[in-house]
């Protein structure tokens, strides 16, 4: 996933948005540990974002998952 970033994607992402690869990289490999101690989601904004296909263009689409369990599934 991360060479695939780096090769499509990097110009376009921000600082920000490469670590997160890194790091979810990192748990998928395993070389980066989940910490064990609870962690409370209460909020999740996501700005808009812009329409560079012209027919009504990126829909955010957010899934969340606690202990591999879904718990929630944004609408389309």
């Amino acid at each position: 996933m991360r060479k695939f970033c780096e090769d499509k994607v990097s110009s376009s992402l921000q600082p920000s948005q490469n670590r997160y690869i890194y790091y979810f990289g990192g748990l998928l490999s395993g070389a980066i540990k989940m910490n064990s101690s609870p962690l409370f989601l209460h909020q999740i904004l996501i700005p808009s974002l812009p329409n560079f296909q012209g027919e009504g263009g990126y829909s955010p689409f957010l899934k969340v998952y606690q202990s591999m369990q879904l718990v929630y599934t944004s609408g389309i």
